[in-house]
């Protein structure tokens, strides 16, 4: 059973949030693969950051992708590249752990595999003010399972990434992701995220993953 079907279990039976199980639910539809290449040695570096967005929620949720359960209001949605050429042994859905998203000292919500084109779609629970991505690393660390991810790992997974020689971004580069990203969104709740800025992420940055998109239509 892969990490998103675990997840989407898991939140019927805690009467977890609506997020949790519309996009675990989205993301069961997707076939999974046995026969792929072997997930690459991590740490693995983002070799793009190419949209960064705050956003604001009007009811706090709970946030479910680590063990000690934090609510947060605001966030960062981010659309990151990765090496294509590694791109489907490291994000294609597997009936086993798969590397973990890590930016800064937060795990990152995967909100689409990007095992085909390489860009991946991130949910961050930090507010922006608190999220320096010119001092904050983007990367994806030591396969698992989120909900087993703590502080204590976060800060172990970090030092690997530092010690591989990954790095944070240039301002240049964390400014120009902004500006295209735009303004702040303010949204109800995280389906109203969901189904609105979300949803046009996945339009415009995944457009062949019809089953993520289809699934948040009907929602």
């Amino acid at each position: 059973m892969n990490t998103m079907r675990i997840l989407g279990l898991l939140a019927v039976c805690t009467a977890a949030s609506t997020m949790l199980t519309s996009v675990a639910s989205a993301q069961a539809q997707d076939p999974v693969s046995e026969q792929v290449p072997e997930i690459p040695a991590t740490p693995v570096a983002v070799t793009e950051l190419v949209y960064a967005r705050p956003f604001t929620l009007e009811r706090p949720e709970t946030y479910w992708y680590r063990v000690e359960r934090p609510q947060y209001g605001e966030g960062v949605l981010l659309v990151v590249k990765v090496d294509p050429s590694i791109a489907t042994g490291l994000l294609v859905a597997r009936q086993r752990p798969m590397p973990i998203a890590y930016v800064g000292d937060q795990v990152a919500q995967v909100v689409n595999h990007g095992d085909v084109s390489g860009t991946v779609i991130l949910m961050v629970p930090t507010p922006l003010d608190r999220l320096d991505l010119t001092k904050q690393a983007i990367w994806f660390g030591t396969p698992d399972i989120a909900e087993r991810v703590d502080a204590r790992m976060i800060a172990g997974e970090r030092q690997r990434a530092t010690d591989a020689g990954i790095k944070p971004f240039a301002r240049a580069a964390v400014d120009a992701a902004l500006a295209i990203g735009g303004p702040r969104v303010d949204a109800p709740d995280v389906m109203g995220l969901l189904r609105g800025e979300v949803l046009d992420l996945l339009k415009r940055y995944a457009p062949t993953q019809t089953l993520r998109i289809e699934s948040l239509e009907r929602q």
